[in-house]
């Protein structure tokens, strides 16, 4: 039986520059877009005050 051939992808450096910059922007929003409307639940559940509620989102930034 033969084997088909697998297509492979072959990337420049420029093209996988700009696929990891992309992928890391996706994480970024996720991230951002994730984390604000969970916040007043994570300060409600670890009792956190503005302040080191704050410091958990620059972090995460």
């Amino acid at each position: 039986m033969i084997q088909p051939k697998r297509a492979r992808l072959h990337l420049s450096l420029a093209q996988k520059i700009i696929l990891i910059n992309f992928l890391g922007w996706v994480f970024i929003y996720a991230d951002r877009t994730i984390l604000n409307p969970v916040m007043p639940e994570i300060q409600r559940s670890f009792g956190l005050n503005h302040a080191e509620l704050g410091l958990i989102s620059s972090v995460f930034f």
